[in-house]
């Protein structure tokens, strides 16, 4: 039966497989843009003769201040847009609920238009079970990841070591401003997660994969790299914005 479930089955295996079209020169990972998401997606579902209708239910701007890693005062506004998205063929249809997030660190009207952006974007992924490349980071070419498995191995046989007598975990409010300028460093939905193994990898030389089982230097050496990584975002986010003149 051609049920509108078929039809977005057959969407989903005409769309295959994406690979990241686009690169974030900020923080070094690529990710597949939504450009190209809307137009093979938007594709296989018109060939289906499905149409999706998205409908902004609510949305909200909170705007957050802040003390960065270098004592200046900072902002940052964070949207949610909930939507409700129609998924019909003309005989059938379906309503699935969505929330899109976005962020900017400079007025609240781009951080909106992130959000609508990025709901509208991986909502259809999701749909699609669009599942390599995205911009969480989570997945690279494979020739990405043989490359980095022979340095992943040399580095995991020189972890950080302190002597015996001052070797000692992170404390308390080394988490927690780790986890605190993770999520500035990555502010996208769940990127902070997604990044937080490798990233106790990186400052341990692979001896370790949680945060809470870093130790003190190592928790001093991720600090500093996540401060870095953000202060190189919003480097990049002032370069996206500002206009290029005719």
């Amino acid at each position: 039966m051609n049920t509108l479930i078929a039809k977005l089955a057959a969407a989903s295996t005409a769309v295959g497989a994406l690979m990241p079209d686009k690169i974030n020169t900020a923080q070094n990972y690529s990710y597949i843009s939504a450009d190209k998401i809307l137009q093979r997606a938007g594709d296989a579902l018109s060939n289906q003769g499905i149409v999706i209708l998205p409908r902004i239910v609510n949305e909200s701007v909170t705007e957050i201040s802040y003390t960065d890693g270098y004592g200046k005062a900072k902002t940052r506004y964070d949207a949610i847009v909930n939507f409700e998205m129609l998924i019909m063929d003309g005989e059938s249809e379906l309503m699935a609920f969505w929330a899109g997030r976005g962020s900017d660190f400079f007025v609240p009207d781009k951080a909106m238009y992130k959000a609508i952006t990025s709901g509208h974007k991986y909502f259809i992924a999701k749909l699609l079970n669009v599942g390599v490349g995205n911009e969480d980071g989570e997945h690279e070419t494979e020739a990405a990841q043989d490359a980095a498995k022979p340095q992943q191995a040399k580095a995991a046989s020189k972890p950080i070591e302190e002597p015996a007598s001052t070797r000692a975990r992170a404390n308390a409010d080394q988490l927690k401003e780790i986890n605190r300028l993770g999520m500035l460093a990555y502010p996208g939905d769940g990127e902070w997660e997604a990044n937080k193994a490798k990233s106790a990898e990186w400052c341990s030389q692979g001896a370790r994969n949680t945060i809470n089982q870093l130790y003190d230097a190592e928790a001093k050496k991720l600090i500093k790299g996540l401060d870095k990584k953000f202060q190189d975002r919003l480097v990049q986010v002032a370069q996206d914005a500002t206009p290029i003149e005719a």
